[in-house]
């Protein structure tokens, strides 16, 4: 099972998934000069002006292929990335296996693969316990791996403070580009939150991607249509607004956390009229071997 996004006009695409790896077959009406497979990456920005673009961060192939359509090739699989930032303008990265077909012309398509991680994940946070404390206020959580999620208590006492929460920071970094410069993506969860005398407890788990696997065909500069609607079809609910541009409806979207995701739980206590003092752990998250069925 799957579904194809076609946004480059492609004849008659289909895939085959097979364990680990897709069968991809697409026609484009011009013949190929050469096929790169890697690791890709999506990234798009609204600022004072709309710009998005496929690349890859790894190659690991290069195939000849024939000159003859439909092309045949094959994209190893593994869990997709993604995050998306809705305050303010929309930002956002999606990393997943690609394949950049170089056709004659000039002209690239990409095919993307986003596929879901498998279950359980093995989460592995660098410490068990955060602490936050000074004369008038303490705020402990503790955090411990149990089936897939992170099972988190949190307490807090004294005075001076609104509350105490613990977040998870999430990060993406794909390295540098001209045309984005530095491309980072950062949004923070919340998963619980606590007042001076409380007690809470609460679990967490890691977003797999989608519930089955997607195929997106594109530009290599897709423009904020294109990008809304494979936002839309991972589950993320933007829309195009012809005076405010791209918007999404939340403050932030997690579309995946395969690699290369970085977490870190935070536990933070709002101080009014002073800086908010925190404490960290990195949470790594490991997904089993990947096998998926047609």
């Amino acid at each position: 099972m799957g579904r194809i996004i076609n946004l480059a006009k492609a004849e008659s695409p289909s895939f085959t998934i097979s364990k680990d790896r897709a069968e991809v077959h697409v026609g484009l009406g011009r013949n190929p000069r050469r096929i790169e497979i890697g690791f890709g990456r999506l990234f798009f920005r609204r600022g004072r002006g709309w710009s998005a673009s496929f690349r890859h961060i790894e190659v690991w192939s290069v195939l000849q292929p024939p000159k003859t359509q439909p092309l045949t090739f094959e994209v190893p699989l593994k869990p997709c990335a993604g995050l998306v930032r809705g305050d303010g303008y929309l930002d956002g990265a999606i990393l997943a296996p690609a394949a950049k077909i170089d056709l004659e012309g000039g002209l690239d398509v990409w095919v993307m693969l986003l596929a879901p991680a498998p279950e359980p994940a093995a989460i592995e946070p660098a410490k068990r316990v955060l602490l936050v404390s000074d004369r008038d206020t303490s705020a402990q959580a503790t955090l411990e791996a149990r089936d897939g999620r992170l099972a988190c208590n949190i307490s807090a006492y004294g005075s001076g403070f609104r509350n105490a929460r613990l977040e998870i920071k999430r990060t993406l970094e794909t390295g540098l580009s001209a045309q984005h410069g530095f491309e980072t993506v950062t949004v923070s969860e919340e998963v619980v939150r606590v007042g001076s005398g409380e007690t809470r407890q609460a679990l967490w788990m890691p977003v797999r991607g989608p519930p089955e696997p997607i195929t997106v065909l594109a530009r290599s500069m897709p423009s904020a249509g294109a990008v809304i609607r494979i936002l839309n079809e991972l589950g993320c609910r933007a829309k195009n607004s012809i005076l405010l541009g791209p918007k999404l409806d939340r403050r932030y979207h997690v579309i995946g956390d395969g690699e290369p995701t970085r977490c870190w739980a935070r536990l933070i206590v709002d101080r009014p009229l002073r800086r908010d003092t925190s404490d960290e752990a990195e949470i790594k998250i490991r997904w089993g071997e990947a096998r998926y069925n047609q």
